[in-house]
């Protein structure tokens, strides 16, 4: 019960009360995943109930008040809707399916046997109820839809370097002449119904590579469809709203929208959107000479200046260095990038010495190496991720490996360990209670 409270998040006074005055409370923005824990304990209360299941007299009296409520429901969701109009339209067939529920389970119990077909019978109208309920809550699609290649992968496929779309979007969905990606996507998406199974309906939005379907292409994203967001990734994303010059910064190479986009080159006009090259885009990795150390509060302000060139310099926490002129940034380049589960290897070579920076969030848990040799990711143009290289080539891997996600697995393991030992300890004191019961039971006999 306590679970569903706060799963109800701003709607019942529990949760604001908990967010606001109880720390840690407030690393739980999404108040709805609370319901993990009803479905969980919902799961244990129906186990404890069907092992508690009546017999003989008392489930025989339950039955049969289950079948007659149940009968009684039912009578009233077919008759009410024609009696009046005063009832939404939902109440019939929502009376209905509670009245069968009971009568199923009323017809259950007076049948109540220790038999295996007893037991199956139970899990079947288990499965049922679980595949009625919810035929309606997942929607299907033509398998289509996954298969083959979209035009407009296939022109991104021949754009020099390792592409990275980007659809106009607005984290607070203030200035919506800009947010093409929220109305694109809400186009298809709505809260009346899931829309036709018909591949040819949603190809268009594969086509955009909204929301995640460009995983299926290898089409690289900038935009984010997670319900938690990094807090440093979305003052990135509303600076770009009023400075498209960030975008190079955020590694885009190609902007996605409905609209004209002014800063770009048009790569393919399709049916409900246009794609446009960014000129002199970086790519997702580059190398710069240049470090310049400012707090977040300037490097943010500075990312949306359009005289600041992220292909010269980068922005740093700590304190940078120059090893060529400011004007010159040709001191290396990037000869290939490889993306592996938490971890991302690049190999680089340089003229001189500079800074590889790569243009993914930067968050704490992230380490590096550099040639097998322990180095230090660096906050870098306010969100992302750099590392001082000297001369010559290197092989730089970033690893994810956070301490919270260490401590949390050791702990998940000693729970697992002492759940292991109780079960079987407590599995070895009830054979042996039994056998103790039978002795008796003998001596008994015997007497």
């Amino acid at each position: 019960m306590v679970a569903l409270l706060l799963a109800l998040g701003k709607n019942t006074p529990l949760f604001p009360i908990l967010f606001h005055y109880v720390p840690g409370f407030d690393v739980f923005q999404a108040p709805a995943r609370w319901l993990a824990v009803t479905t969980v304990a919902l799961a244990a209360l129906a186990a404890l109930g069907a092992d508690r299941w009546p017999r003989g007299k008392q489930a025989r009296r339950r039955g049969s008040l289950g079948v007659t409520f149940g009968l009684a429901l039912i009578v009233g969701g077919l008759a009410v809707p024609h009696l009046t109009s005063a009832v939404p339209e939902t109440f019939g067939p929502a009376t209905i399916r509670v009245g069968v529920a009971l009568v199923t389970i009323g017809v259950l119990a007076l049948l109540r046997r220790s038999s295996g077909w007893w037991r199956t019978a139970v899990i079947g109208v288990v499965v049922v109820d679980l595949l009625v309920f919810g035929a309606g809550l997942v929607p299907v699609v033509d398998r289509a839809l996954y298969e083959g290649t979209t035009q407009s992968a296939e022109v991104l496929s021949g754009e020099a370097g390792e592409v990275r779309i980007y659809w106009p979007s607005d984290p607070s969905h203030a200035n919506r002449e800009y947010d093409a990606e929220y109305r694109l996507r809400f186009g298809y998406f709505s809260f009346e119904d899931f829309g036709p199974g018909d591949a040819a309906y949603w190809w268009q939005l594969r086509e955009a590579q909204l929301p995640n379907l460009g995983v299926l292409d290898q089409v690289s994203s900038a935009n984010n469809y997670d319900p938690l967001f990094v807090g440093a990734y979305v003052d990135v994303l509303e600076a770009a709203v009023e400075s498209p010059s960030v975008l190079r910064v955020m590694g885009v190479t190609h902007v996605a929208t409905d609209s004209s986009w002014q800063a770009g080159e048009t790569l393919l006009d399709g049916e409900s959107f246009t794609l446009y090259r960014i000129p002199k885009s970086l790519g997702r990795a580059w190398i710069v000479p240049c470090g310049r150390q400012v707090d977040l509060e300037e490097s943010l302000t500075l990312l949306r200046d359009p005289s600041f060139d992220p292909a010269v310099e980068v922005l740093l926490e700590v304190a940078g260095t120059c090893s060529v002129p400011l004007a010159d940034s040709s001191v290396g380049k990037v000869l290939s990038l490889r993306d592996d589960p938490n971890r991302v290897t690049i190999r680089v070579a340089l003229d001189g010495a500079g800074y590889l920076v790569l243009a993914d969030t930067w968050y704490p848990g992230w380490s590096v190496s550099v040639n097998d040799q322990p180095g230090e990711v660096l906050r870098a143009n306010y969100a992302f991720r750099a590392v001082w290289l000297e001369e010559g080539q290197h092989t730089v891997e970033m690893v994810y490996r956070p301490g919270s996600f260490v401590a949390g697995a050791r702990v998940s393991l000693i729970a697992l360990t002492l759940f292991v030992v109780g079960f079987i300890c407590a599995g070895r004191r009830e054979r042996l209670s039994r056998v103790r019961a039978g002795e008796k039971t003998e001596s008994a006999g015997e007497e």
